[in-house]
């Protein structure tokens, strides 16, 4: 992980939005279902998931809809990148 994002929980929590899917997959959401609890659209979802661009806003909504805190999800992100090498 980059200097930059190590030191910067926001940049941290930002990366985790590629894993998206897993995560709501995984939370046993259905795309409309998140979006409803984020407060976000349908289509900003399906973008996120596509790997697209997202605002700070959006992931951190989109982190509290799936019912982790940032802190939790950042120590999910450390472990899966201890356990991959």
């Amino acid at each position: 992980m980059p200097e930059s994002q190590s030191s910067n929980p926001t940049a941290r929590a930002l990366c985790l939005i590629p894993r998206c899917k897993t995560l709501r997959v995984g939370a046993g959401m259905k795309m409309r279902e998140l979006a409803e609890a984020a407060g976000v659209s349908v289509d900003t979802v399906r973008n996120v998931e596509r790997h697209k661009p997202v605002s700070e806003v959006y992931a951190a909504r989109i982190l509290n809809a799936l019912r982790m805190r940032i802190g939790e999800a950042l120590r999910a992100e450390e472990y899966i990148e201890r356990t991959r090498g």
